[in-house]
């Protein structure tokens, strides 16, 4: 590159380029007017060559890039200036001097795309950087997925273990109220027998005792008496010795007789016997009123345990449920920095793919015109007559482009 500025710079320098704006050769054949009408040196110059203006512009284009490394403004203006004298020449008809300059356009155009190459590199080095952020971010939002998934689960199963502990107390209820009532019943029976047999033995120790052995006169015997009548209708005692009872019952024991002292004595009998049986009802009935005991105790300890559990299930549960509304704000969070930064990875995607897309372009449109004028085949020769003038000519206006670039840079 410096090469060519050099060599530019001296043809800038030389007399020999300092000509002027060139006009149209005239046609063979055609007389020269007094005045000639004014001809677009560059226009005129691609006519000649063969390119049209649309590829020379893609040309005009690459040189003017940002991109070209190495290019001062002058540089840059003086490639404009030279280029159509230059690259628009077919390949075998360029000088030296001409190759030279596509040399340098070519390498410089090389190193645009390089730049651009090197720009997609810088893009994709940061898109690299922001994918692993964003990789980062994404395996945070699983991460917390799976512990909101696992912590939502347990919540469920300590919910449904509490519902199985709230029926095992309501069970548990049921079954003290069922052995509180048998219990209630049953002792009510065996509790009626005791207090009949203590009634019985009281009557048969103190009543009976002062009525038979006379210890007692006046209404004290009709009282003491009465309290005997009503326990012995219980007794089962023939008809006849309950009718027979009250005389023979509140004699003195002198006044009573034979048939007396027998009313008396099956009285006593009568008492003693169902004190026994009573006495023997009580006593079987205590095996069953302690296991009626024994079962309440034991269904008031199966409802504390159940209540127990109960009130374990509740804690786990209510544990289990700040445990996922923990994790699941770890997840709104995990997942609102993920979509805080997803614009960022947009952008830096959009930089990358805008860096692809410029090289790209500047291959297929700028890149490949250059190279398409460049590269053309040497044109067939029509005839010697058309061809001569343009072939004579041409290395007058390369000689004259110098001139031209030395008042773009001026």
């Amino acid at each position: 590159l410096f090469r060519s500025q050099r060599f530019a710079s001296r043809r800038l320098h030389s007399s020999h380029f300092a000509g002027t704006q060139y006009t149209m050769p005239a046609k063979k054949g055609t007389k020269r007017v007094a005045e000639e009408t004014p001809v677009n040196p560059l226009q005129e110059t691609l006519r000649q060559h063969g390119v049209t203006k649309t590829e020379f512009s893609s040309i005009e284009e690459a040189i003017a890039h940002p991109l070209a490394p190495g290019l001062t403004e002058e540089c840059r203006k003086m490639l404009l200036a030279v280029a159509p004298h230059c690259v628009c020449v077919r390949a075998t008809d360029r000088t030296k001097q001409q190759a030279a300059c596509v040399e340098m356009l070519t390498d410089i155009f090389q190193g645009i795309v390089e730049a651009m190459q090197a720009e997609i590199d810088t893009e994709v080095a940061k898109l690299s950087e922001v994918e692993a952020t964003k990789t980062v971010l994404e395996a945070k939002v699983q991460e917390t997925q799976a512990a909101f998934d696992e912590s939502s689960a347990a919540f469920r199963a300590r919910k449904m273990t509490l519902a199985d502990a709230a029926k095992e107390v309501i069970a548990a209820k049921a079954t003290l109220a069922d052995k509180e009532k048998n219990q209630r019943q049953g002792d009510a029976a065996h509790e009626e027998a005791r207090e009949e047999k203590e009634t019985l033995e009281t009557a048969l120790a103190q009543e009976f005792c002062r009525l038979r052995d006379g210890e007692i006169e006046g209404e004290e015997v009709k009282t003491a008496y009465d309290k005997l009548a009503s326990l012995a209708s219980k007794l089962g005692l023939e008809d006849s010795l309950i009718t027979a009872l009250p005389a023979s019952m509140m004699k003195k024991p002198s006044e009573r007789g034979s048939f007396d002292a027998m009313v008396v004595a099956q009285l006593e009998e009568g008492l003693k016997m169902q004190v026994a049986r009573l006495a023997d009802t009580v006593a079987a009935g205590v095996p069953a009123a302690e296991a009626r005991r024994a079962a309440v105790s034991a269904a008031v300890e199966a409802l504390a345990g159940a209540k127990e559990v109960q009130q374990s299930a509740a804690d786990e549960m209510t544990a289990a449920e700040e445990h996922q509304k923990a994790r699941e704000t770890e997840l709104s969070a995990a997942k609102a920095s993920l979509a805080e930064f997803v614009p960022k990875h947009e952008e830096a995607v959009a930089a990358r793919n805008g860096k692809v897309d410029q090289l790209q372009n500047f291959k297929d449109w700028n890149l490949a015109c250059f190279e398409t004028v460049r590269d053309r085949a040497p044109k067939k020769q029509k005839t010697a007559e058309v061809e001569e003038p343009v072939a004579k000519e041409a290395p007058e206006q390369l000689e004259t482009a110098p001139a031209q670039v030395a008042e773009a840079g001026a």
